[in-house]
């Protein structure tokens, strides 16, 4: 939304705010969040945080939680590739 223009703006706010959609509404979504490459930036932020969930596990000493949590957050990373 923040990268959106104006107009860009205005028609998230009618569709999803308002509930005011369109039939080609879907397609123009489509086009915005492909004009501003957002599905490889979210993927790129869940790595992120993926990461640091990671990272803040380091301090709990090893143990068959720890090692599920941390199976969880790898196994939702190799879904996205």
């Amino acid at each position: 939304y923040l990268r959106s223009n104006k107009a860009e703006k205005e028609f998230w706010k009618k569709t999803i705010v308002h509930l005011k959609q369109e039939k080609d509404d879907f397609h123009h979504a489509i086009n915005i969040i492909k004009k501003y490459d957002c599905i490889a930036d979210t993927i790129d932020r869940a790595r992120h945080f993926a990461n640091v969930a990671i990272d803040s596990l380091g301090s709990f000493k090893d143990n068959n939680y720890k090692i599920g949590l941390i199976n969880l957050i790898q196994s939702s990373l190799n879904r996205l590739n």
